[in-house]
């Protein structure tokens, strides 16, 4: 009996861990602080990244631009150019699907942002005109409720324009599985995509984050980064954990 338990046990150890393997999380923060502290340092709720660079937020710390700890920002009252940035050391590999996601609460004409990027940028500009090479993906929500744009980048380069507005939960997803990378932009159930066709990215990609464009106002929430492991790595777990079914009837049977 207790061999069959064992057995048992181990079985359903490796069901668990191939459903565990459909998504996993890179980083995760709910932005449960507190309006008086400045995000910039603080360590993300869940950090499972295993690459080199900060275990805190890169961000702004200018008090006109700056993040909080509860995820609002504050432009000082200013109408000017004031943008701010906030970012997380990341690399991506080839063969896995990538998920950036994060909830925009926009107010006002301009723009929330998210998505990925070459240099960890936190005061100017951003997104918009300092990521370099050959592009990393990045998106914009507006706060009237606007349609959204999604661009391939450096710059705006493959832009693309949301035919409508879908909420607030803006996402990313990057597929490095096939030759050509893809990154699909969603906003609710509106999505934009643009393919990589020929050229490589993995070096145009050092972190992950969000950002506001001049005046914009409002909050951001329950960001994260997920991914998918190669279908081979699911696909010999799913085999492994047929076989000790298999063998785990024959035992007990």
């Amino acid at each position: 009996m207790k061999t069959k338990q064992i057995l048992a046990a181990a079985y359903f150890a490796v069901v668990s861990f191939v459903c565990h393997a459909n998504a996993d999380t890179i980083y995760r923060h709910d932005f449960s602080g507190d309006s008086a502290t400045n995000l910039n340092g603080l360590a993300p709720d869940v950090n499972n990244y295993t690459g080199t660079g900060a275990d805190t937020w890169l961000a702004d710390t200018n008090a006109l631009r700056d993040w909080r700890a509860d995820g609002s920002i504050d432009n000082g009252g200013e109408t000017a150019d004031y943008n701010g940035f906030a970012f997380l050391p990341f690399k991506a590999e080839a063969g896995k699907v990538y998920t950036l996601s994060i909830d925009m609460n926009v107010t006002g004409a301009a723009w929330f942002a998210l998505g990925f990027m070459s240099d960890n940028i936190t005061t100017g500009g951003g997104f918009y005109d300092r990521s370099t090479g050959d592009g990393a993906p990045w998106m914009l929500l507006k706060g009237d409720g606007a349609a959204g744009k999604s661009f391939a980048g450096p710059s705006l380069e493959g832009e693309g324009v949301f035919a409508s507005r879908d909420g607030n939960t803006a996402s990313i997803t990057l597929d490095t599985t096939g030759d050509d990378w893809v990154a699909t932009f969603v906003n609710g159930s509106v999505t934009n995509t643009h393919t990589y066709t020929g050229v490589n990215i993995s070096d145009d990609i050092n972190y992950v984050g969000f950002g506001r464009h001049t005046e914009a106002l409002g909050s951001v929430d329950n960001f994260s980064l997920t991914v998918i492991p190669e279908p081979s790595t699911i696909g010999m777990l799913l085999g492994v954990a047929a076989m000790g079914r298999l063998f785990l009837r024959r035992r007990m049977g």
